[in-house]
Parts: structure tokens; C-alpha cells; sequence
């Protein structure tokens, strides 16, 4: 048999991680005792849109030949075919990766939540056992997110911040205008009271000094960001992390005050017993205008927990406005600006909306969250639709990637609660490696070798799989045929 290529161990490695990493991953997030005890099967698929194809032919600015676009439709077929299945627990996992006829791989994982030790086995390694090092997984799952505080805590350190934010704008509504009447807002609804009141640049920086003050005796806070900075900066996110928000805030607030006060923003909110509705604009002549419209309904302070809620925000600006020599910025004619972002008329300003809508019949949680951008006449959103119990662990969660056409890629992840335990990793007569950030050249040596090992039964179970996508597939990665002769691979799915 040929020596496999590169280019298919990479592919390979890629499939085997696509099942393992998702399992292995929710290993240490089983510390937040959502499990409790209890097994939960997980199964992941993708689905790519068959334009796909024809969308990364036309961005990278050439057409391929009735050949390459044959081949752009057997990868998105066998893409759109494999799945993944898992079981996990707070000990570990197992699962596989295939299709409907038959399994590509396997993997089985265990891992201690109190020191981090683990082991990782797969029919893609045989002989070997994978230890991720304990102290590089205490690090990921350190990285992994924010500091691991209970609702109620966060809610406690945002009160006295959220306390002074209400204080400046109910300071700030001295200076409003309200009347009472009927205000119909297509696509809100009527309300009953409309305020009009102008942010202004110093009451800004008076809010920074104020919030400055207050981290200063916040040492539990200070203590989240010297945690969350750390972390940062060891995982290289940024160059430079603030050591001092509170100085920050202050030097900002001072170079705001050293000039004349200034408006910011102008806001007119509507009301009435269930919803609210913002409009903000930046002060006519700005050279980079903006509008703010905010809409909220369901959020109610007496409410903890409201059975269902909305909120909806929407950003536009047409970009950088340049007047004629001698001119004034003209007022900006927002219907205008919007009409030529949607036409891509105008290529310079975007257009963002977000709708999210939380319905909550406890236990049983639904949430949809679409996110949408026009920037550049291109068009990118994001769609999330997820319903979740907690009492029975059962969950679906469907997630969409919108560009330049509908549901590019959906992922789908379904869970549900299981009977049946992971598989343990059989580390009986296996070679133990351990994964590091810089692997020895024995240690990248034992699993080429291992990896060449498995292949022939890995490219014999790709035949099962894919029986239509295999042949094409294994020309294409092992680069051993000509396009032109090329088996004839399966049409795209409708």
C-alpha cells in the first residue's frame, strides 16, 4: 500500500478531535455539578449549505471547472453525512465519529476533576494512551472562561455599580422633558409616556469618577480583574492588560473635563406597563453619526425571573461623512442611510441588529438569539435556537452561520440523559504520551507511527461510511489522480 500523505494524517487527526475535543472539553466543566451523578449523551452533526461551494469559488476570485465544483460537492456531501455521539459523565466519555452506515472512529476519555489527571484512547492511536498535561489542562480550563462565581455573587458586585448608573440618569432626567399621551413606534407597539434627555460629555465623565470610587473599596472585584487580567495575558490574548482600571477611568474622566462640555447623545424613551423603547442619535454636524434604537419588553425589576422577555437592538451609521469644502455635516436622513446600506449604495456604514427572545416555563428554557451585520455589501449573521431542560438534561440547540446566503453552516447539538456509562480508555499494554505545549521529536514520531498504523482500517471503514464520497475523497487527499479523472461523485443535497 502507498504511504499515506500528509495531508490525509492531518485530515485524519482533524476528524478524530472534531468527536474528542467536544467530549473532553465538557470534562472540567462537569465541576459546576450540572451532571450530578448523572450520564448524558451528546450528538453533534453539521450541515454546510451546498452553495458553499460556489461562494468560496467566487471569493477567491476564480471559477473552478465543472470537475472542481464536482469536488466541492462530494466534501460538502460527506461532511453533511458524518456525525458525532457521545456519552459523558463526571468521569470521562466516549463516543465515535461515522454516518448512518457505520463508525469512522472511536474514543474514550477519563478525567479527575480534582487534579486534572486524564487519559484519551481512540481506534485513530492504537497502542497509545494520551495524557494531556494535568498542569497545561488546569491552565485551558482556567483560560476557558470567567472566574467561576454563583448568580447571586455576580448579582451583588453588579448592584452598587448598576446603583450609581440609576443615580446619574435619574440625576440627568432633572433636565428631561416628559408628557404622557399615546405614541404609536411601528413594530413596538403604542406607548403611554415619552422622555426626551441629553447625555452630555462631562455627565459621562462624572459617572467614570463615581465608578472609579467604587471599584477603589470593591476588593473582590479587584480581585476578578487582577484574575481575569492574568489569564488573559498568559494566554497571549493581549499585549498590554490594565493594571488599574480605576486610574484609567479617572485619566479618561479628566481629559473629558479639560475641554467644554459637550452632548453625547440624545435620548428619547418611550414607555408603557410592559415594555420600553430607546432612541438614541448623536447631535446633528458629528462627523460619524450614529443611531441607537433599544427596545425591551418583560424585563420588569419585580420580576426575577420573567416568563418571557425580549430585547432587541439596532446599531446604524453610515460611516465617516465628509462635507463639501466650506459645508457644514448636514443633518443625517436615517431612512436614507439605511435604504443605501441595504442596497450597497453605501460601503462605508453598517447596519447591526440584535433580537434575542427568552421564554422561561421553569424548568424548561427556550432562547432565540439572530444577530445580523450589513457592512461592506456583504450580509453576516448569526442565528441560535435552543430549548433546554434542566430537571431531565435534555437539550437542543441548533446554531446557524449566515454569510453571503442562509444557514452556511448549522451546527446541531442534541443532548438527553443516558443509561449507558462511557467506555474507560484501555491503558492495559498501551504506551503512555503525554501532550505538551512544545512535544519531543520521539513523542511526534510514536504517533505518526501509530496513526500509520490505523490507517488501513480507517480507509477501509471511510469506504463503508461514504461509499458515493470515499473514492473522490481519498484521490483528493492522497493527490494521486488527475481532476479529469476523478470518479463521479455524488450530486449535492437540496
Amino acid at each position: 500500500m502507498k504511504k499515506p500523505g500528509m495531508r490525509l494524517i492531518a485530515l485524519l487527526t482533524a476528524l478524530m478531535m472534531l468527536g474528542i475535543v467536544p467530549a473532553f472539553a465538557q470534562a472540567p466543566a462537569q465541576s459546576l455539578d450540572l451532571l450530578q451523578g448523572k450520564t448524558v449523551q451528546t450528538d453533534v452533526t453539521i450541515t454546510l449549505n451546498p452553495m458553499v461551494g460556489n461562494l468560496i469559488a467566487n471569493l477567491s476570485g476564480s471559477q473552478p471547472d465543472e470537475a472542481g465544483m464536482a469536488m466541492f460537492n462530494t466534501v460538502i456531501n460527506a461532511i453533511n453525512k458524518l456525525k458525532a455521539s457521545f456519552v459523558a459523565n463526571e468521569g470521562g466519555a466516549s463516543g465515535t465519529l461515522g454516518t448512518d452506515k457505520g463508525n469512522l472512529l472511536d474514543f474514550q476519555v477519563n478525567f479527575d476533576k480534582e487534579t486534572s489527571a486524564n487519559h484519551i484512547t481512540s481506534s485513530l492511536l492504537p497502542g497509545l494512551a494520551l495524557s494531556v498535561d494535568p498542569e497545561m489542562m488546569k491552565q485551558v480550563t482556567a483560560q476557558s472562561g470567567m472566574p467561576n462565581i454563583s448568580p447571586e455573587e455576580l448579582q451583588q458586585l453588579v448592584l452598587p455599580y448598576a446603583t450609581i448608573m440609576t443615580e446619574t440618569f435619574t440625576k440627568a432626567q432633572a433636565s428631561a422633558t416628559s408628557e404622557e399621551g399615546s405614541y404609536e413606534i411601528a413594530a413596538f407597539g403604542t406607548f403611554t409616556k415619552k422622555t426626551e434627555v441629553d447625555l452630555t460629555s462631562h455627565m459621562l465623565a462624572d459617572l467614570m469618577e463615581k465608578l472609579a470610587a467604587a471599584y477603589k473599596n470593591d476588593t473582590k472585584l479587584q480581585a476578578l480583574v487582577k484574575e481575569a487580567s492574568a489569564t488573559a495575558q498568559s494566554a497571549d490574548l493581549s499585549e498590554e492588560v490594565p493594571q488599574d482600571p480605576a486610574a484609567s477611568m479617572e485619566e479618561t474622566a479628566k481629559s473629558i473635563k479639560s475641554v467644554d462640555n459637550m452632548p453625547v447623545l440624545h435620548i428619547t424613551a418611550y414607555e408603557n406597563a410592559e415594555s420600553y423603547y430607546f432612541v438614541g442619535l448623536t447631535p446633528d454636524g458629528q462627523s460619524e453619526p450614529m443611531k441607537i434604537d433599544l427596545f425591551l419588553k418583560g424585563i420588569n425589576a419585580e420580576a426575577s425571573v420573567p416568563s418571557r422577555s425580549e430585547i432587541k437592538l439596532a446599531l446604524l451609521s453610515p460611516g465617516m461623512v465628509v462635507p463639501a469644502e466650506g459645508e457644514a455635516v448636514a443633518p443625517t436622513d436615517w431612512a436614507l442611510v439605511e435604504e443605501q446600506i441595504r442596497n450597497s449604495e453605501n460601503l462605508s456604514g453598517f447596519q447591526a441588529n440584535l433580537n434575542i427572545t427568552v421564554e422561561n416555563a421553569a424548568p424548561v428554557m427556550n432562547t432565540i438569539m439572530d444577530f445580523n451585520m450589513l457592512a461592506t455589501g456583504m450580509n453576516i449573521g448569526l442565528n441560535v435556537d435552543s430549548k433546554s431542560d434542566i430537571a431531565t438534561l435534555e437539550s437542543t440547540n441548533i446554531i446557524s452561520l449566515n454569510f453571503m446566503m442562509p444557514d452556511m453552516v448549522k451546527l446541531a447539538i442534541t443532548t438527553k440523559p443516558s443509561d449507558a456509562e462511557p467506555v474507560a480508555p484501555a491503558l492495559d499494554g498501551a504506551q503512555t504520551l503525554v501532550l505538551k505545549q512544545e512535544m519531543s521529536e520521539e513523542d511526534s514520531a510514536a504517533l505518526e507511527t501509530a496513526l500509520q498504523q490505523a490507517l488501513p482500517q480507517l480507509l477501509e471503514q471511510l469506504n463503508v461510511i461514504l461509499p458515493e464520497e470515499a473514492p473522490a475523497l481519498l484521490a483528493l487527499l492522497e493527490g494521486s489522480a488527475q481532476t479529469e479523472e476523478m470518479p463521479e461523485p455524488a450530486p449535492a443535497n437540496p
